[in-house]
């Protein structure tokens, strides 16, 4: 209530505005500090110290302080009264310290979660009176660390090479699935079936003048079988006596697909639907079979001509009109 001056046969007490103040704050009242000193001054208080002592009740306690953690106000008293007033807000703690200010004892993110769902849309704001945009949180997963680049690049290469070693595995095995398919193709009825062979079996043929059974597919896509004796294999044509049309004809190797050499195979009766007019022997590998059932007729072959000249020998049929050779340049791809 008072600070000691000085000390000694009297003591001497100074009131301040200090001392009186520190009185009030722990919890004196201005009638209490009146009644002490009435109690203990001999000639009654001074004015002075009276006007002292209501001067500084008067203004002390006009400054309140209090824990908040968040506060809410609003320019519009009603919506505040409503806020205040509502069930919904009632665990939120609301304390109403102004018309237009409400304090609450949670933090402001769990308040504006509060005020969201008992129905209100307000909005959060910083120290400095701006608006804070609340947005939800973002989760990264913890980054890899990067290998270094000598690794990667090691790696890379590696893969590089596994890559270039598959390829080549693949490379190997078609190669090797093509080249059985070929032999199979080429050995399995015993005619020659693929493209290279098929060549040189005609080519062989041709200048030794040797029959060969030739499979054929025609524009139509039909596929056929004919004993043909091949003359010339030029500019991807075979020109070849043919031997169930009688006549000269030219045929598209690359619609040929196989070719067997019917001398080793043939001896004689039928082949392919008619009748074999020929036996083994000759120059060219067989001889006319003289009195052969050709169609249910008799034939007569001229063998020598036929052994000797190839495809410019003639063979004729009774009831039919000679059959002249046909010139294999005026001769198209006759199917």
């Amino acid at each position: 209530m008072a600070d000691v001056e000085s000390s000694g046969a009297a003591t001497v007490f100074r009131f301040s505005e200090t001392s009186l103040r520190r009185v009030l704050d722990a919890g004196r009242t201005a009638e209490d500090i009146r009644d002490f000193l009435t109690r203990v001054a001999r000639g009654g208080v001074p004015q002075t110290l009276d006007y002292l002592v209501d001067d500084i009740a008067r203004r002390h306690g006009r400054l309140r302080a209090g824990p908040a953690a968040s506060y809410l106000r609003c320019d519009d008293t009603v919506v505040l009264s409503e806020v205040v007033a509502s069930r919904r807000t009632q665990a939120l703690g609301l304390r109403r310290v102004a018309p237009t200010v409400v304090v609450s004892s949670l933090p402001m993110p769990k308040l504006l979660d509060g005020l969201r769902t008992a129905g209100f849309s307000p909005v959060g704001e910083g120290p400095d009176g701006r608006v804070v945009l609340s947005r939800p949180e973002v989760y990264r997963t913890p980054g890899r660390p990067r290998p270094s680049t000598a690794e990667v690049q090691g790696s890379r290469n590696e893969q590089l090479r596994s890559v270039v070693r598959m390829i080549r595995r693949g490379d190997d095995s078609s190669r090797t699935a093509r080249a059985a398919a070929a032999a199979i193709g080429s050995v399995a009825d015993g005619m020659v079936r693929s493209a290279p062979l098929i060549l040189v079996t005609l080519q062989g043929a041709a200048r030794t003048g040797r029959r060969v059974l030739l499979g054929y597919v025609d524009q139509q896509g039909t596929p056929s079988d004919r004993v043909i004796r091949p003359v010339t294999v030029e500019g991807g044509w075979v020109t070849a006596w043919d031997q169930r049309a009688t006549a000269t004809r030219r045929f598209a190797l690359h619609r040929v697909t196989g070719v067997l050499d019917v001398e080793d195979v043939l001896p004689g009766g039928e082949f392919a639907g008619y009748p074999w007019p020929y036996e083994m022997g000759g120059a060219g590998g067989f001889r006319g079979a003289l009195g052969a059932d050709f169609g249910g007729r008799p034939v007569s072959a001229d063998a020598a001509g036929v052994d000797a000249a190839g495809a410019d020998g003639s063979m004729s049929v009774p009831d039919q009109a000679s059959l002249e050779t046909v010139d294999a340049e005026d001769v198209s791809d006759v199917p």
